[in-house]
């Protein structure tokens, strides 16, 4: 039901201050009140100014009174104000960001009325001009641009040192987004120097089907701009200093300033809006610098391992081990941190394509193969060999023959292992690490794990496998918010051993994470530290005499004697 309909009382106030504004003032002329065919409630009027009549409506939204009545011209015709958006409507005093319901539409009309004075001119004196009381973000400059250039903080840095003067071939790849056509500066060739300078993309840029010779040129600080209306005009100015002939995006620089035009067809030329990558400062603690130089194996690049990768990549590691023999299908997409464009591909392969997109100067060695699976013992001794070099090991598989494997692997290197999974049904997850001289090897860890689960009454559904394919018999339930909490919560355990935190930001080894009453949870979000103490069962170890170890030998050498003669 519409506000005016709910709100009468409220209906007829607005009706008697817009009526009392009007015979005390000479400049607004009503004409009607009326209901679009959204049921806005609508007042057309005109406001006049020096002899000058301008057509206007006040508009109430469906939302009021808690969102702003607005004024807009009244019909087509020319801007009347700077303070005007495409649609006619005026720029007033009063927007989404300063508004209360106590206010009333009079008080909009009277301020489209003042900032129409203030931008109308008198006679033949200019307007006074009325400032802004808001500005446009880049986005909002940008909504309507197709062609645009990103100008990273690195090709800023690298333009600074072009001499005025100076020219520079350099290579553009072009992102087509959709809505958007966006260039990427990848190389710049600056004088003097014998290779191009690499401006820290991606070098993997499937999505950059195509690159485009680009140039760029410093002119002086008084230069006026140089002509860009025609192709023939961009090149004449371009070609003294050795640009390639057929150059499609050409840069000038001005003191801070930068235009950009690319040139198409046989004349024809398009402005293309500049977007400068801004200094918002650190995003991250000056520790995580330190993550550059630590590596990570990451075993299982599905659901799990697949967020794991990209935060641990966001985070600043750069060195990645990635073992998955998975392939990324359609049913994988509801979890994975992967998407359509990877479906067909191997989960190792896709998890690299992605980790390399978030950080270019990744390095990531991948085996598309199953911890414990058939396969060579070269290349299992290879494997092996590159996930005990790596500071953590990260198993994001849910399967205990695969941890089995890899503890005696951690034990072996001295190396320490995170095991993290989700539990079915949304109910919550669990992460533990073993820490080598601190914590119980993994084996032991896991089982104390399910004794904590055993002595609360209840035990989280594990996965069971097809003895002959190996497969899940019953699929994991979770959701991709499921699956992204505990991930987020394994990558900052990760990152509490790779920082080498001392102490440690988590007190304990293990953790159940609840999202969702069930199991152990009384309540979402609820977390329970698992206390594990790092001592091993006690096993009785058989003590025998001298008499009967010298039975037991002697038995032993018979069997051999035995064996032999047959």
């Amino acid at each position: 039901m519409a506000w005016f309909v709910k709100d009468l009382a409220r209906y007829e106030s607005e009706r008697q201050a817009v009526a009392d504004l009007a015979p005390t003032e000479n400049w607004l002329f009503p004409i009607r009140w009326r209901v679009d065919n959204e049921l806005r409630l609508m007042f057309e009027a005109d406001i006049v100014i020096n002899d000058k009549r301008f057509p206007v409506f006040l508009r109430y939204p469906v939302t009021y009174p808690f969102s702003p009545p607005s004024v807009a011209r009244r019909g087509e015709g020319p801007r009347w104000t700077s303070h005007q958006f495409l649609d006619g409507e005026l720029c007033t005093e009063y927007g989404p960001d300063n508004w209360t319901p106590d206010m009333t539409g009079a008080m909009v009309l009277e301020s489209a009325h003042r900032l129409l004075v203030g931008e109308t001119p008198v006679g033949d004196e200019p307007a006074l001009g009325v400032p802004s009381r808001h500005f446009d973000t880049v986005g909002q400059q940008t909504r309507f641009e197709i062609w645009r250039l990103v100008v990273t903080k690195r090709l800023q840095e690298t333009c600074v040192s072009l001499p005025v003067g100076i020219a520079s071939n350099a290579t553009a790849a072009i992102n087509f987004r959709g809505s958007a056509l966006i260039y990427l500066v990848t190389k710049v060739s600056l004088p003097g120097d014998a290779e191009p300078t690499d401006l820290g993309l991606p070098a993997e840029t499937g999505e950059f089907a195509f690159e485009r010779p680009a140039f760029f040129y410093r002119l002086a600080d008084e230069a006026d701009w140089p002509d860009t209306s025609t192709k023939a005009a961009v090149l004449d100015f371009i070609r003294p200093f050795g640009a390639d002939e057929n150059v499609q995006l050409v840069v000038f620089l001005r003191k801070h300033e930068t235009r950009c035009v690319r040139t198409y067809g046989e004349q024809d030329t398009q402005d293309v809006a500049v977007l400068l990558e801004g200094d918002d400062g650190p995003r991250q603690s000056n520790d995580h610098a330190q993550l550059a130089d630590r590596s990570v194996a990451l075993i299982g690049c599905g659901s799990m391992g697949s967020k794991i990768g990209a935060m641990l990549a966001r985070a600043g590691v750069r060195s990645f081990v990635l073992i998955d023999d998975d392939l990324m299908m359609p049913g994988n997409i509801i979890r994975n941190e992967n998407d359509w464009r990877e479906v067909g591909l191997h989960k190792a392969n896709a998890l690299s394509a992605r980790i390399k997109f978030i950080n270019p100067t990744a390095i990531v060695r991948m085996w598309r193969t199953r911890i414990g699976g058939q396969e060579s013992n070269s290349q299992a001794e290879a494997i092996l060999k590159a996930i005990g070099g790596c500071d953590l090991v990260l198993d994001a598989t849910a399967d205990p023959r695969v941890l089995n494997v890899l503890a005696s692997l951690v034990d072996a290197y001295e190396k320490p292992l995170i095991f993290a999974e989700v539990f079915g049904g949304g109910i919550g997850g669990l992460m533990a690490r073993c820490r080598p001289g601190v914590d119980l090897p993994p084996q032991y860890a896991r089982r104390a794990i399910e004794n904590w689960f055993y002595e609360k009454g209840c035990k989280p559904e594990p996965p069971r496998r097809n003895y002959e394919t190996g497969e899940l018999e019953n699929p994991l339930i979770a959701d991709d918010a499921d699956v992204s909490a505990i991930a987020a919560h394994a990558s900052r355990f990760a990152l509490d051993i790779l920082l080498r935190r001392d102490p440690s930001h988590y007190p304990v080894s293990a953790y159940a994470i609840g999202l969702a009453p069930g199991l152990v949870f009384s309540q979402p979000f609820e977390t329970c530290p698992i206390d594990i103490p790092n001592t091993l069962p006690v096993t009785e170890k058989l003590k025998l005499s001298a008499e009967d170890e010298e039975k037991s030998f002697t038995s032993i050498m018979d069997m051999i004697a035995a064996g032999l003669e047959k």
